[in-house]
């Protein structure tokens, strides 16, 4: 008669051989002591646990001893179903589970590897287990079903089989050896698992100094590795679209968002954001469903084990970090677009400090040409001059070119010595609104009742408006409006304006100021002895020609034209002074966001990503 069970190969007990004894047969008390311990796991008991069946293989050893004792009743041994064959195991199982039989799948459909849904996965599971006899999914398996992430595999050669890995060492054709450790991919709506095999170089192992003379060793490198991927074609090298510091890895729509946010928001606020994206991704895929099937199938879930992960949280220096190596990554890129930026013939120069002081500087240099573009931002150690002189240089040698330039102070002193090193040709020109602010800053309050009449009347001392046009204008204006005046702000918007000759500045500006000191018998005074000082002051920079238009360059640009009264005006720009790199410091501390304190590379890195996308847009281009 045939015995009820039947020996297996998997149920022989392999036993790895102990440390040898001593040639006479006696035991240490350290061999003593470890012969006292638990004897080793079977090879076959092991399969068992990794398998998730409680119950044990017995060994031919065990049932010819006797030791084939009842195991304990279950819940599906009542219910006459056996334990599965398979157990379903957690995330790692999983991915075990993906590497060890995948080259079949990256070579049909390449590196993505999705599992399938989780609720028609666990119906299909369950359908098999009931035609096979076995025990239905626990809570703990249901569970593992949904947490089982997406994996995108990178192993090059088998995605393309044409391709040849090369050591980036020494060239050589290399072999693949192993895969590395399991990583978290960051994606905008949830998570996903990136894992990428190791190549192995024999010529390089061999040369090594480490390389034992008996031994073939190997020089292992990684298949995602820079100067790896570089070598790759164009076509293979863009199937891996991911940032990597080392420590986080995050794909190409978390790098957009961290780049579309880092000049409008902190660190950390980005951070959150992204935390609350995949928070809800998980709490909808994974707890929601989870919960409801559990319902569904008359089981307990698992809700503390269901939880987001802290595993897929990002932090604020993470944001900062993976913004840092991708600006590191397009910087070449940028400069070069910068290098293509040569201006017109207009410079403006100008410093800002709040700027500066959330960059973690001093001061903050901004040129911008007559269009408004920037050329240049750069940290520098002080306001002066002098700080700027390998500036201009770099300008100069960039192919910049301009006939005259704007600043707010130094105009005909060591702005001149400093630019005209570069341009020996160029006109250094005082701003003319700095000028009058000189003035109107000495005043005793800019709440006094004629402060604001003082500015306006400083300014029709400074420049005048083109006769010719203003009088086609207003006569355009009466026949379109039934005679009405015409308005100062379309006065300003189509009509051109020049810098009075210096004389007429300064006897209009004398008797601004005698008239002002007249009318202080009857109201409260409202210029100081300051305002006499600054004055004479500024007149020397006046009879000086440092206010007045360069000969030869055009001041304005014309822009929409507009029919009035039946004739064509132009929309007027001034491409005078600097209150374009005025207005431009106020967007710059936006730019690096109210109360942060950035350090110098991240702050100067924050300007000029956010000039470069500035540059594309004005080209037409909305990528940078």
């Amino acid at each position: 008669m045939a015995p009820a069970h039947l020996a297996r190969a998997s149920d022989i007990v392999v036993y790895t051989r102990a440390k040898a004894a001593s040639r006479i047969g006696k035991m240490t008390p350290k061999q003593k002591q470890n012969k006292r311990k638990d004897p080793p796991i079977s090879k076959a008991e092991g399969n068992q646990q990794v398998n998730g069946n409680s119950e044990p293989k017995k060994s031919v050893l065990d049932m010819l001893v006797g030791k084939n004792k009842p195991r304990r009743p279950t819940d599906a041994d009542a219910q006459g179903l056996r334990q599965p064959r398979k157990n379903i195991g957690g995330k790692g199982f999983y991915i075990k589970e993906v590497t060890q039989d995948c080259a079949c799948f990256l070579k049909e459909r390449g590196p993505w590897i999705v599992p399938p849904q989780p609720a028609a996965a666990a119906a299909a599971i369950n359908a098999q287990r009931q035609r096979d006899g076995e025990r239905l999914l626990d809570t703990e398996e249901l569970l593992n079903i949904f947490v089982r992430p997406s994996v995108f595999v990178w192993d090059p050669a088998a995605i393309f089989p044409e391709l040849t890995i090369l050591c980036p060492s020494c060239g050589a054709p290399a072999c693949r050896s192993n895969w590395c450790q399991p990583r978290v991919l960051h994606q905008l709506h949830g998570s996903s698992v990136y894992i990428t095999v190791r190549y192995g170089c024999y010529s390089c192992g061999a040369n090594s100094q480490q390389a034992q003379p008996a031994s073939r060793s190997m020089k292992l490198f990684l298949a995602d590795a820079p100067e790896v991927r570089s070598s790759f074609p164009k076509r293979v090298s863009s199937s891996w679209s991911f940032v990597d510091t080392g420590r986080y890895l995050c794909d190409a729509s978390v790098m957009d968002l961290i780049c579309a946010m880092a000049t409008k928001s902190s660190w950390s606020a980005i951070a959150e954001a992204m935390n609350e994206m995949t928070r809800a991704a998980w709490r909808r895929d994974v707890e929601e469903q989870y919960t409801h099937l559990c319902q569904a199938m008359h089981l307990n879930a698992l809700l503390e084990q269901s939880a987001f992960p802290n595993e897929l949280r990002v932090t604020d220096k993470c944001v900062k970090n993976l913004y840092m190596i991708d600006f590191a990554a397009r910087e070449k890129t940028l400069e070069a677009e910068f290098a293509g930026e040569v201006g017109d013939d207009i410079l403006r120069l100008d410093w800002t400090r709040n700027a500066a002081a959330r960059c973690g500087g001093k001061h903050l240099l901004n040129v911008l040409d007559g269009s408004g573009r920037i050329l240049m931002s750069k940290l520098t150690p002080t306001s002066k001059p002098w700080a700027a002189k390998n500036l201009i240089g770099d300008l100069s040698r960039r192919g910049v070119c301009p006939k005259v330039a704007y600043v707010d102070d130094g105009c005909c002193g060591a702005w001149q010595d400093v630019l005209r090193i570069a341009w020996p040709n160029i006109h250094v020109r005082l701003d003319g609104m700095h000028a009058i602010m000189r003035l109107a800053h000495t005043t005793t309050s800019t709440q006094h009742p004629k402060h604001r009449k003082f500015c306006a009347m400083l300014s029709k001392a400074v420049y005048e408006a083109d006769n010719e046009v203003l009088q086609r204008l207003a006569q355009a204006w009466a026949r379109d409006h039934g005679g009405g005046p015409l308005p100062a702000s379309i006065e300003r918007k189509y009509v051109p304006r020049s810098i009075r000759d210096p004389q007429a500045i300064v006897t209009a500006v004398d008797s601004i100021l005698q008239e002002l000191q007249k009318a202080a018998d009857t109201f409260a005074p409202l210029l100081t002895n300051a305002s006499r000082s600054a004055w004479s002051n500024l007149k020397v920079h006046v009879l000086k020609g440092c206010l007045c238009d360069p000969p030869g360059v055009n001041m304005h640009a014309s822009a929409n034209a507009v029919i009035i009264g039946g004739e064509c005006f132009h929309t007027m720009r001034s491409l005078r002074g600097t209150s374009l790199v005025e207005g431009l410091h106020a967007h710059q501390k936006q730019w690096l966001v109210t109360f942060a304190q950035h350090a110098p590379d991240i702050g100067e890195a924050l300007l000029r990503a956010k000039r470069a996308r500035t540059l594309a847009m004005e080209n037409g281009n909305d990528g940078v």
